[in-house]
């Protein structure tokens, strides 16, 4: 016999999965891109070792140093 418990949870569960899908998988993708643009700025602002000590040492707080700094030129040496 069926459980009609089981026939709604089935359909919750794929509804959810649709939803994940085709509204938050285009975000997460359009967001990598965004922040890989970002990161190559503070390649050209920074240093690339500066960068990387950014985002591995300060972890979150590197990421959002880089995300929300305002757009500067680049010293001269």
């Amino acid at each position: 016999m069926i459980n009609h418990k089981e026939i709604h949870f089935a359909r919750l569960i794929s509804v959810a999965l649709h939803i994940f899908s085709v509204i938050i998988i285009p975000l997460i993708i359009g967001f990598s891109f965004f922040l890989q643009r970002k990161i190559d700025q503070a390649f050209e602002r920074y240093g690339r070792d500066e960068t990387i000590k950014l985002i591995n040492i300060m972890g979150i707080f590197g990421l959002l140093t880089i995300l929300f700094s305002p757009k500067r030129k680049k010293l001269p040496n």
